[in-house]
């Protein structure tokens, strides 16, 4: 079995780039919004990763025993982490990627929600707002340019600590609470948990700032093969799951 792992950005999110817009037809684009991924993740989806899109040839999935594939979103897009089984499709897409002959990803999903908007020159811009992510595939030919794929630097064991922190991560909802209050005190009360929520709220935001910047430092490491890179990567897993805690801890007390 290949100890080696894969990541890459199986899509991304329009940054008003060429690279992260795909053209459907022409006068057509589309593009992903930022959260399409968000409510599928959360409900923990079976998605494949593939060879080429084809069925034919898996080499991680996120229900396997133990997962070979992990999903999370950040700004830039939707990262993937493969873990490729012990097949001769594995073996080569470890070959393939290693070898830059593969350094690009795809996705394929089906639409929940889209809009489609007049775009400049009489064409037409599709967004896609909400999607059922179904796979994701090592190609030769990405239909969004921006993607990436190589080997990352990570053992197999780091990278299932870092997917389940993923997982645990999008499992979290904080719902907003209401609530009917009537009299002096219990206007009081309701001033108190306004003040009370303002203050919950700024704390999960620079959780998730820190969460987000810690993500991105984690995918400029995952390019890198220094002995320091690893063992920042390390430090960076342990930050991440420190994270978790505090946003449990914050998830409590919304919740009371």
């Amino acid at each position: 079995m290949t100890e080696k792992t894969l990541t890459g950005y199986a899509s991304v999110t329009y940054q008003g780039t060429p690279d992260t817009e795909y053209e459907l037809a022409p006068g057509v684009k589309e593009r992903v919004a930022p959260g399409a991924f968000d409510r599928t993740l959360r409900e923990h989806p079976d998605v494949f990763a593939l060879l080429s899109h084809d069925s034919g040839r898996p080499i991680g999935r996120t229900t396997s025993e133990p997962a070979s594939l992990y999903l999370s979103t950040d700004k830039r897009g939707l990262l993937a982490s493969i873990l490729p089984v012990d097949t001769t499709d594995g073996a080569d897409a470890v070959a393939l990627v290693e070898s830059r002959t593969l350094r690009g990803m795809s996705f394929a999903f089906q639409c929940v929600q889209d809009e489609w908007n007049p775009g400049p020159n009489g064409s037409a811009i599709r967004d896609l707002i909400d999607v059922e992510l179904v796979e994701v595939s090592c190609v030769a030919w990405p239909a969004y340019k921006g993607t990436s794929l190589a080997i990352s630097p990570a053992s197999r064991a780091l990278t299932h600590k870092l997917g389940s922190y993923s997982r645990r991560v999008q499992s979290l909802t904080f719902e907003p609470r209401t609530q009917i209050h009537k009299g002096p005190r219990m206007i009081e009360r309701a001033d108190e948990r306004r003040d009370a929520s303002q203050l919950l709220t700024q704390s999960k935001l620079r959780l998730r700032e820190k969460r987000s910047k810690l993500l991105e430092e984690r995918e400029a490491i995952c390019r890198m093969t220094s002995a320091e890179a690893r063992e920042r990567e390390n430090e960076i897993a342990g930050e991440l799951i420190d994270l978790l805690r505090q946003e449990r801890n914050l998830a409590q007390c919304e919740a009371r």
